[in-house]
């Protein structure tokens, strides 16, 4: 196990694990990162516009979409394609069939 006692520091019956190792017995490692920082249990917590269980997808809302719970980008407004970068034409219902019989 991943523990050390120093007076009453740290280790299993002191009352701590040394840095990185969590759980009651300190075999859990968990070492913060450029996109993840570790909670109180060693469980990554993933750090803002980080998605997914290993913090790996990256997505920061911008005005054409925004993020959802797993980090895949949903487009807003007249936005479309994968990454929102299509406008769609802004047409009234009937400039739209008009349209649609000019081509």
């Amino acid at each position: 196990y991943k523990v050390y006692c120093d007076g009453n520091k740290g280790g299993i019956g002191c009352g701590g694990c040394i840095q990185n190792y969590y759980s009651t017995n300190c075999d859990k490692f968990c070492k913060s990162y450029d996109n993840f920082t570790c909670d109180t249990n060693g469980n990554h917590t993933c750090k803002p516009n980080y998605y997914n269980t290993t913090c790996n997808v990256y997505c920061a809302p911008t005005s054409q979409y925004t993020c959802s719970n797993n980090g895949s980008r949903e487009c807003l407004g007249r936005w479309t394609g994968d990454d929102c970068d299509t406008q769609t034409p802004c047409l009234l219902p009937v400039w739209r069939k008009l349209f649609s019989k000019l081509h």
